[in-house]
């Protein structure tokens, strides 16, 4: 259903909106290979931030 917009418009490629937020920040690490995994981390609160705000993010 998300992509059937794309597909009318005739673009050249679609991929889902939830992959497109994890890859809208350049610090957000994200291994594309997995991301499964990536999603996973994601919700038990695993995937942190790198660069400048790790400063914001409480320690564990």
């Amino acid at each position: 259903i998300t992509s059937a917009a794309h597909a009318g418009r005739g673009d050249a490629f679609a991929l889902n909106p939830l992959l497109k937020i994890c890859f809208a920040d350049d610090l957000l690490p994200f291994d594309f290979t997995q991301p499964r995994k990536e999603f996973g981390r994601g919700a038990i609160r695993e995937f942190s931030p790198a660069g400048e705000r790790s400063l914001i993010i409480p320690a564990k």
